[in-house]
């Protein structure tokens, strides 16, 4: 069985995780180069995450030639935020990187 990943798709699964830590957003607009269509979650003046539908021309760049889709999140907003309840609640591999990104690949 194939499933259809789209926008919508992935911006569930990031505010069911969003949720599930006790969070409390609102949506924005967003305005940027790597993304045709984009949304930010943000709490207060805080962006938790962004998602979009990656731009055509940085998938020309890499030779992609299916929609893409893409999700950040800002994990030391969050933990800064909801430290106790994020380090209970999952156990991610050690990253130096301040974000963890997640590619969700339809077969």
């Amino acid at each position: 069985m194939c499933s259809v990943i789209n926008f919508y798709y992935l911006k569930g699964y990031v505010q069911l995780l969003l949720d599930r830590l006790g969070f409390t957003f609102v949506e924005k607009s967003l305005v940027d180069n790597r993304f045709a269509d984009a949304i930010e979650l943000l709490v207060g003046e805080k962006v938790m995450a962004r998602i979009g539908k990656v731009s055509s021309q940085l998938l020309k760049s890499f030779d992609i030639e299916q929609d893409c889709y893409y999700a950040e999140i800002e994990i030391e907003v969050v933990h800064m935020w909801n430290g106790e309840r994020i380090l209970s609640a999952f156990k991610f591999p050690s990253s130096s990187s301040p974000q963890q990104q997640f590619v969700v690949k339809d077969n």
